[in-house]
């Protein structure tokens, strides 16, 4: 491919920026685990990129190649179970780059399992970053199923592990506290969604009927499933007419029959729905008409260290949020009198912060409103763009010129 990064010279030394790339230089973001258009992968990044006049590619698992936006979708196939998905696709991925004529100046990684593989490219003169999504070695601990001990010995391990493997390669986080543990060359690009289409607040529509509690992403125990079941039942016995909507897939084994027996007990049918996966459009078609964004996670040691882009959602539509109190969300929810935190796991407490809310009407839509405003002017993709568009010009040389 070509000849080593010159931004290697020294593992702890910052990046280069004296080479120069030529115009439209090729890029190519690999998965094996998220669809090809994900939304950090291609609504965000890949989107910037080739806006910015990058030649843009994915490798991720889908059913044919194409061509989407300007970027260059290339198959791979759907992985048979997670073990063969972990020990063959990453290969696969391979030889699909290795296809691409001329090769990428740059790969982009977005899967730990891809970290070998992503050494190999390495060698073969690609300059490679590695896309930290989360904090992985405290999702390992928060493992149920397994014996804390052994979760302990796996987390210990896969800091090892991805210590070695990171060697030599770019890095990019969603958080500054998650890559304070990375060597440079590393860029902070948090997952937060683009601004409204327009500056001006929409119209408020009249709104009658129960309240509308909504939550939007993966359902699951620990990010509060039938913590909101319990919230809303709470919430009903006390009087307040509601009702809660739960957007996003369940993985998790045997929950969706939980959270119907915990919806039966509590005699909420028809209060409590679970719509499964929606186009993104769809979902935050159902937020806008929401009246409160829940975001009730349990206090794991992934979620204390996360940024859900949910938050951000709920605040683009103008909803208040009511959130766990965990201290990396406070600057973004507390701090910016955008929405109430509540102690995680204390049913009567969110309840109780919830009837606040509502009793003051006037109150809830300032809220609202300056979440919509922090949106449009802090906390947007449009900002993390330029950190992204930066850091790549830091490993390749200027921006290529976009395209007439």
């Amino acid at each position: 491919m070509h000849a080593l990064p010159s931004w290697e010279a020294g593992e702890d030394s910052e990046i280069s920026a004296e080479t120069t790339t030529i115009p439209g230089a090729r890029v190519c973001h690999i998965t094996t685990v998220h669809a090809p258009t994900d939304t950090r992968i291609f609504h965000r990044q890949c989107l910037s990129l080739a806006r910015a006049g990058y030649d843009v590619h994915v490798v991720a698992p889908c059913e044919a190649d194409q061509e989407l936006q300007g970027v260059h979708i290339h198959a791979l196939p759907r992985p048979a179970g997670r073990l063969r998905r972990m020990l063959i696709w990453p290969w696969l991925a391979y030889a699909k780059v290795r296809e691409l004529s001329p090769p990428p100046a740059l790969c982009h990684l977005h899967d730990p399992e891809l970290l070998l593989m992503g050494q190999v490219l390495r060698l073969d003169g690609c300059r490679v970053v590695f896309d930290v999504h989360e904090n992985i070695a405290g999702q390992i601990l928060d493992k149920r199923y397994m014996p804390m001990w052994v979760r302990r010995m796996l987390s210990w391990a896969y800091r090892r592990v991805e210590g070695l493997l990171v060697r030599g390669l770019g890095t990019v986080h969603v958080l500054d506290s998650i890559a304070q543990r990375y060597r440079p060359p590393k860029a902070v690009v948090r997952n937060l969604p683009h601004r409204a289409a327009s500056a001006e607040p929409p119209a408020a529509a009249p709104r009658s009927g129960p309240v509308q509690l909504i939550y939007v992403g993966e359902i699951s125990r620990d990010r509060g499933a039938l913590v909101m079941v319990q919230v809303t039942a709470e919430l009903i016995r006390r009087g307040v007419a509601c009702e809660l909507r739960m957007i996003g897939p369940i993985y998790e084994p045997r929950l969706r029959e939980q959270i119907g027996r915990a919806v039966a007990q509590a005699g909420l049918q028809g209060a409590v729905t679970l719509t499964g996966r929606l186009p993104h459009e769809q979902a935050m078609a159902h937020v806008a008409g929401a009246t409160i964004g829940l975001c009730l996670l349990a206090p794991v040691p992934n979620y204390l260290n996360s940024l859900p882009t949910k938050v951000f959602e709920y605040m683009r539509a103008s909803l208040p949020v009511v959130a766990s109190d965990f201290e990396c969300w406070r600057p973004y929810l507390t701090d910016a009198g955008t929405g109430v935190q509540v102690p995680p796991d204390n049913v009567p407490a969110m309840a109780d912060a919830i009837e606040r809310l509502l009793d003051d009407p006037a109150a809830m839509a300032r809220m609202g409103e300056r979440g919509r405003q922090a949106v449009q002017s802090q906390f947007c993709w449009e900002n993390e763009e330029t950190k992204l568009l930066t850091f790549y010009e830091s490993l390749l040389g200027p921006s290529p010129t976009p395209a007439c």
